[in-house]
């Protein structure tokens, strides 16, 4: 069980950094696909003995490739947290929205006593258990 929650937890606690990356990702590739861009680095091909070299091109099309295959690899895991969280009850989704996806994790005394939170200590690390137990089942970890 302990690896599921490493899983998920590693998930949740990344999820922001990996949708910052994505906003990256985009812009890089807008600049590369931008028409102009691409065909000055067509014309500014080394032409020797009239053929033309499109290194460049290559390159840019190779790093584009790279660039889509990790935009790829971040929007599955993002669409993962979220549509295991979506799977969640009300007070999962709080306890994972406060404890993992506020930003920074914060210490669970801060979470079972909070307002917004109206059950004791014990029952908030039931709560906790069981929502990163479900998200790691939605996620397909466990089967269980």
């Amino acid at each position: 069980m302990g690896g599921v929650y490493s899983k998920v937890i590693y998930l949740l606690v990344n999820y922001r950094e990996f949708k910052q990356r994505l906003k990256i990702i985009e812009t890089k590739l807008d600049t590369l696909n931008d028409k102009p861009l691409r065909k000055r680095i067509s014309n500014s091909a080394v032409q020797t003995s009239n053929t033309k070299d499109y290194t460049a091109e290559i390159v840019i099309n190779r790093l584009e490739g790279k660039l889509r295959k990790e935009y790829e690899e971040k929007m599955m895991l993002i669409r993962r947290v979220e549509l295991a969280r979506d799977g969640l009850a009300p007070i999962e989704k709080f306890i994972i929205n406060k404890k993992y996806l506020s930003g920074m994790i914060l210490p669970d005394v801060e979470i079972y006593t909070h307002p917004g939170f109206k059950y004791g200590k014990t029952k908030y690390y039931d709560f906790k258990n069981n929502a990163l137990t479900k998200m790691g089942r939605i996620m397909g970890y466990n089967n269980k």
